[in-house]
């Protein structure tokens, strides 16, 4: 029973004991009913009482305690072309899941590099990169750029969420490279005689804090 109800039951409780006991002395009933009737009175007021005092309305169950953690995921891969005498633009994307929920901070990693299993490239010119990391599929929506820069080529992304809001498990990280070959080779310029660009290779390491109950 609430504050309101307590006191609304005591007010009529004492209005109908008051009136009956100013019947009582106009009567001549039985003086052990009426130490009856007054025990049995008692009785129910100590009762609506302790409901009142130990009742009322129950607080709110608190949330629970949050806990960061950290974990670490990642992917490697390589893009093979067939590159010739003039810059190959490629573009590779790359599909990345962060393996928990509740992701509050992400530390990315990226690194390019001339060359694959093809061929090491070490004699054609450093490709150029650009590219940009997308969030999304639950969680903030988040757009990143990478700076541009060139091979061997290697960058730190860091994303945090936003207050009370957390990040996204699905990430697509967009890389647009410039395959370069060498400069021309003597006997040049009539014959081409110089080295072609047959692609690069990357890698992508993460490391997450997430939130768990404590």
């Amino acid at each position: 029973m609430n504050a309101s109800g307590c006191v609304s039951f005591f007010g009529l409780f004492f209005g109908k004991f008051y009136k009956r006991l100013f019947q009582w002395r106009g009567q001549k009933d039985d003086n052990m009913d009426r130490v009856k009737v007054l025990l049995a009175s008692l009785i129910v007021l100590a009762v609506v009482s302790a409901g009142c005092v130990g009742g009322g309305e129950k607080a709110a169950p608190k949330a629970p305690q949050m806990v960061e953690n950290n974990g670490t995921t990642g992917t490697d891969g390589e893009k093979v072309i067939d590159g010739g005498i003039e810059d190959a633009p490629v573009t590779e994307k790359v599909s990345l899941t962060i393996p928990a929920v509740n992701v509050t901070k992400i530390s990315m990693v990226i690194t390019v590099n001339d060359g694959n299993s093809k061929s090491s490239d070490e004699n054609t010119n450093p490709d150029d990169v650009t590219g940009n990391v997308e969030g999304g599929g639950g969680g903030a929506n988040v757009t990143k750029t990478l700076p541009g820069g060139s091979t061997p080529y290697k960058t730190t992304v860091d994303i945090s969420a936003p207050e009370g809001e957390t990040l996204p498990s699905s990430w697509t990280i967009t890389l647009n490279v410039v395959c370069k070959p060498s400069d021309d080779q003597w006997p040049g310029p009539l014959i081409w005689r110089g080295y072609t660009d047959h692609g690069f290779s990357y890698s992508i390491n993460v490391t997450y804090t997430y939130l768990t109950p404590g």
